[in-house]
C-alpha cells in the first residue's frame, strides 16, 4: 500500500479547479452562492468512432469572510457515541471523550446540542436544548465508561429524535454517529438502517458516520452517510479521533448549501452508463444524484460515463446539468445549470487537439478507484480471482491513458500495490485493514472529499 502522504497528494490534485472548455456553457443562477459547471474529457467526437466520454460535473461553494466562524448561524447537532466494551481497546473511548470535550468548548449560546451513548441500551445524557450549561455537558462526557454490546440502530434513532425536538428550518441539523463495531442488537439490517437515514435526510437531517478500527461495517456506514446526505470517515488509528471530529465540526460551522442535488438530463439517444461513486435515481432520460450539504470553500465533483451516439458532423446539444440546493438560512430552493454540447468532426487530429487534459487525467483517477472499489467488493464475496482480473484490466487502462500525470502514475502504483497485497498471504486482521483502506480511499476520491 502507498503512504498516507501519497493519498493526501492525490486528493489535493483532485481538488484543482477545472478550466472552462467548449463542452459547457457559462453557468446560470446565483453565482454568489453555489456554482456548477460541466465538462467532457473531450468535447470533440469523430463521426465514425463516437465511443465513450467522461462527463465531469463540478459544484463549488465560494469562500469568504461572510462564512467565517464568528458569523455562523446556530447549529443543531446530536453526538451519538458507541460505548460498547470494545471501545476500551487502545483507549478509543478516551480519544472520543477528548474530541467531544473539544467540540463542546466550541459550541456557543443558541446552538442546540444533545449527547447520546449506546451499548445494549441507549442513554440520553444531554437532552437537546439551547446550549448553556457547558460544565454539565463536560461532566456527562467525562463520565462515559465502556461496556456492553452495540445497539447502533437505537442510538441512531434517538439521535434523530433529539434533533427533531428543536429542528432548525433551513439550518444545519446533523447527527454525528461514532462506532467501532457491528450493529449486533436491535435493528441490524443494513437496508433498514439505510432506509431510516434516507427518510431523515429527506426531512432535512443529515448524518456524519465515523468508523473506528477494524471491526465496524464500512459498507454500512458509507451507505448510511450517502443516504443521509452526509459524510463517512474511516479512522484507522484511535489517536486520530479528535483531529477528524474537529475537522467535521469545522465543516459544520461553515455549511452554506443544504441538500445539493444534480440532475443530468440527456437526449433519448444518449446513454449514461454509470455515475461513479454515487447512487443515482433514473427517471427516463433524467439522472438524479444527491451530493449532500456543502461547506464554504468546498468543491465536489461527479464523474459520469457516457456513450456518445452516432451523429452527423456539427455541433450537437447533448442535454443539460441542473443543480438544486437550499442556501443555509433560507426556505426557498435555488438552481443553476450548465448546458452539454459535443462537436462532431471528421478529422481525428481535431479530436486529439481538443482533449481536456485536466478532466481526462481525473477521469483516469476515477476509473481506477472505481475499479478498486469493485475489486474490494469481489474480495469480500470470496471472488479473489475475479478481483485480480478487474485490477489487471484497470492496470492496462492506466498504462494506456492519454494523460500520464503524476496522479495517474500514483493510481497505477496503488492498483499494483493492491494486487500484490491480494497475491500475498494475509491473516484476517491484515486483510481487514487492507480492505478498509482501499474502500475508504476510493470513497474519498470518487466523492471528491
Amino acid at each position: 500500500m502507498k503512504t498516507l502522504g501519497r493519498t493526501i497528494r492525490l486528493l489535493l490534485l483532485a481538488a484543482l479547479a477545472v478550466p472552462a472548455a467548449c463542452a459547457s456553457a457559462a453557468s446560470t443562477g446565483d453565482s454568489a452562492v453555489v456554482r456548477v459547471k460541466a465538462n467532457f474529457d473531450n468535447a470533440y467526437v469523430h463521426v465514425s468512432r463516437p465511443g465513450e466520454r467522461h462527463l465531469e460535473i463540478e459544484v463549488v461553494a465560494p469562500d469568504g469572510p461572510f462564512y467565517g466562524r464568528e458569523r455562523r448561524p446556530p447549529l443543531n447537532i446530536a453526538l451519538v457515541i458507541d460505548k460498547s466494551g470494545s471501545m476500551a481497546e487502545a483507549g478509543k473511548l478516551n480519544y472520543v471523550k477528548s474530541a467531544a470535550l473539544e467540540m463542546v468548548d466550541r459550541l456557543r449560546a443558541g446552538d442546540r446540542f444533545s449527547l447520546i451513548s449506546y451499548d445494549d441500551a441507549v442513554r440520553v445524557l444531554v437532552r437537546s436544548e439551547a446550549f448553556e450549561d457547558r460544565r454539565r455537558a463536560r461532566r456527562m462526557i467525562e463520565g462515559l465508561r465502556p461496556g456492553g454490546s452495540t445497539n447502533l440502530g437505537a442510538g441512531l434513532i434517538e439521535g434523530y429524535r433529539q434533533i427533531r425536538r428543536h429542528y432548525i428550518p433551513g439550518g444545519t441539523n446533523r447527527v454525528l454517529l461514532l462506532s467501532d463495531g457491528l450493529a449486533n442488537r436491535g435493528i441490524t439490517s443494513p437496508r433498514e438502517l439505510s432506509r431510516i437515514v434516507e427518510r431523515e435526510g429527506r426531512d432535512g437531517i443529515s448524518l456524519a458516520a465515523f468508523g473506528v478500527g477494524l471491526d465496524f461495517n464500512e459498507d454500512l456506514l458509507a451507505s448510511m452517510a450517502e443516504c443521509g446526505r452526509g459524510t463517512y470517515y474511516y479512522i484507522d488509528r484511535p489517536h486520530r479521533i479528535p483531529e477528524i471530529l474537529a475537522r467535521e465540526f469545522s465543516a459544520l460551522e461553515r455549511i452554506v448549501a443544504l441538500d445539493v442535488t444534480i440532475t443530468i438530463e440527456v437526449r433519448p439517444e444518449v446513454v449514461i452508463r454509470d455515475v461513479m461513486g454515487f447512487d443515482y435515481r433514473r427517471d427516463g432520460n433524467r439522472y438524479h444524484v444527491r451530493i449532500g450539504d456543502l461547506a464554504a470553500g468546498s468543491r465536489r465533483r461527479i464523474m459520469a460515463r457516457i456513450d456518445a451516439p452516432a451523429w452527423s458532423a456539427g455541433d450537437h446539444r447533448v442535454g443539460q446539468v441542473t443543480m438544486h440546493y437550499q442556501p443555509r438560512g433560507e426556505s426557498a430552493t435555488r438552481s443553476a445549470s450548465s448546458e452539454l454540447r459535443l462537436q462532431y468532426v471528421r478529422e481525428q487530429a481535431a479530436v486529439q487537439r481538443n482533449l481536456n487534459h485536466e478532466v481526462a487525467g481525473r477521469s483516469a483517477v476515477y476509473d481506477a478507484n472505481d475499479a478498486r472499489r469493485q475489486a474490494a467488493g469481489m474480495v469480500d464475496r470470496g471472488d479473489l480471482d475475479g478481483a485480480r482480473e478487474v485490477l489487471r484490466k484497470s492496470k492496462r487502462k492506466l498504462e494506456s491513458a492519454p494523460v500520464q500525470s503524476e496522479a495517474v502514475r500514483d493510481e497505477l502504483a496503488e492498483t499494483e500495490g493492491y494486487d500484490a497485497a491480494l497475491a500475498a498471504p494475509m491473516d484476517d486482521e491484515k486483510k481487514e485493514a487492507v480492505q478498509k483502506g482501499v474502500k475508504y480511499r476510493s470513497y474519498r476520491v470518487l466523492q471528491s472529499q
